[in-house]
């Protein structure tokens, strides 16, 4: 049994993000100021198909200039409404625990959450405050145990 060529899907193996590193970067240097880390804010504008111009908000600019450089970066991007309430799974996905553990915070009292029947929600604020306070900890942890270790004479191999 054969099938028409046109029916298979085509997938191109590069992500569209690294194609467009080059174009994410220059969005980037647009969206900046000559002297700074900051994105721009005011005169920033879209220009519609029809010639129209939208000057863009603030808090649209640094939504763009974040997602661009994550994605030159080659990290993926999700744009997810702060006071979204979202089930285990993706609560657990987008902190980077398991769904397990996640739930045993949210049992424990450790991560705010409600019940809707035999299901947990939780606020996608609180995940990424969650997410923030363990990213910090372990970097703190992190820095500790490198000056432990240099203080012990470790890394000889970078003097």
């Amino acid at each position: 049994m054969s099938t028409h060529p046109s029916s298979q899907p085509v997938t191109d193996p590069t992500p569209p993000f690294v194609v467009a590193a080059a174009e994410l970067a220059a969005v980037r240097r647009l969206l900046h100021q000559a002297d700074g880390d900051k994105p721009r804010h005011g005169g920033v504008s879209i220009v519609g198909p029809g010639g129209e111009v939208v000057p863009l908000p603030n808090a649209v600019v640094d939504v763009i200039d974040r997602a661009a450089g994550a994605l030159v970066r080659g990290a993926a991007v999700t744009v997810l409404p702060v006071d979204r309430d979202l089930t285990t799974q993706p609560a657990a996905s987008l902190s980077n625990v398991s769904r397990q553990y996640l739930v045993r915070l949210l049992d424990e009292g450790q991560l705010p959450g409600r019940r809707t029947g035999s299901h947990h929600r939780v606020r996608a604020v609180d995940v990424l405050a969650l997410k923030t306070a363990r990213d910090t900890r372990r970097r703190s942890a992190l820095a500790e145990l490198t000056k432990v270790s240099e203080d012990m004479g470790g890394y000889k191999e970078l003097e």
